[in-house]
């Protein structure tokens, strides 16, 4: 097959061809560049949707602390008491925290009260992550941060992606975590996509 010099081509395809030049850069840099730099950030909000309400746990924990310090409290009644607060606290209405400790064993759980006391190191997610020795160790490491898991919404079987926050109250030894469903990101993203795509065959469509 014989290629035509670009000095040949008709009228018509030498401005179908300068239109599309910069079309086509628009298409990369929006996939390569816009789409993650955009996905980054919604998920770093959802990081810091769920981080604040932790470190809002983590200094409610710190002040009973501080009164069995004080000899206001005995360590015992310090530690029911902070546990009693922190079970009834919710953020976003539904979202809980829960608090496990460094072996990791559920120290307390507001949905899942037959889990206090007994061992998680064994719990996976559907992809076969042991998502409570993960935050063990990130706490252990970093005092506090993030786990990612996948684990299926209340009411439906299909798992999804969860990201939790995680911060190491480390006088007492307890993990103070609290989970965040991300799957909507994608949505968003998706969305987003969808719309550029029309967006370019609509441009497409007139430079045609």
């Amino acid at each position: 097959m014989k290629l035509t010099k670009y000095k040949d081509w008709g009228i018509f395809y030498k401005i179908l061809s300068v239109a599309a030049i910069p079309l086509i850069l628009f298409i990369v840099l929006f996939n390569f560049f816009v789409i993650p730099t955009v996905e980054e950030k919604l998920y770093e909000e959802k990081k810091n949707a769920v981080r604040q309400p932790v470190d809002v746990a983590y200094h409610i924990i710190a002040e009973y602390y501080t009164k069995y310090l004080n000899s206001e409290l005995s360590e015992n009644d310090a530690k029911t008491q902070a546990l009693d607060a922190v079970r009834d606290l919710r953020f976003n209405e539904d979202d809980y925290f829960w608090i496990n400790d460094l072996y990791p064993k559920m120290v307390m759980h507001p949905f899942k009260p037959e889990l206090d006391g007994k061992s998680v190191k064994d719990n996976q997610d559907p992809n076969g992550k042991y998502l409570f020795r993960e935050m063990v160790e990130v706490a252990k490491r970093d005092g506090a941060g993030y786990v990612s898991y996948m684990w299926p919404k209340p009411g439906f079987t299909e798992p999804v992606e969860k990201v939790s926050a995680i911060k190491l109250f480390k006088e007492w030894e307890w993990v103070i975590g609290s989970g965040i469903y991300v799957d909507d990101v994608e949505a968003e993203i998706s969305a987003l996509v969808w719309n550029i795509t029309i967006f370019v065959l609509i441009v497409i469509a007139l430079t045609i």
